[in-house]
């Protein structure tokens, strides 16, 4: 396995990957005024994809804040959260997807979090 794609094999990069093909698929069924440039679709979709991105930046060789890409992966979590939560709201998100997908990033952000701890754990024994 190369440096460059062993992220794919990460469940916080696999697990965050889903959320952003479910948040495709979801904004697809939003009004077409919120899928408008900037409308809220697009920031959502923007916030989701930002995720996977960030925890595979944190996995290169080339990175030299891995914290930091993670932290920043965590919160694009939360804002995809709250623009999911405002979509629920809106009624744009059935509350059943909402539950789904709550319970989703509840399970990537725990994941985030025991990843910055096991790295913050290396540091100290280095």
């Amino acid at each position: 396995m190369t440096a460059s794609n062993n992220y794919k094999h990460a469940p916080v990069w696999r697990k965050s990957m889903d959320l952003a093909i479910a948040v495709n698929h979801i904004v697809r069924g939003f009004p077409d005024n919120e899928k408008e440039f900037q409308g809220l679709s697009c920031q959502l979709l923007q916030a989701a994809i930002r995720i996977p991105s960030r925890i595979a930046e944190s996995r290169q060789c080339f990175s030299y804040q891995p914290e930091e890409m993670l932290q920043m992966a965590r919160y694009h979590l939360s804002e995809t959260e709250f623009l999911l939560e405002v979509s629920l709201h809106l009624g744009y998100l059935p509350e059943i997807d909402w539950l789904r997908l709550a319970d989703s990033m509840r399970d990537i952000r725990e994941l985030i979090n025991c990843t910055l701890i096991k790295q913050k754990q290396q540091h100290v024994l280095h």
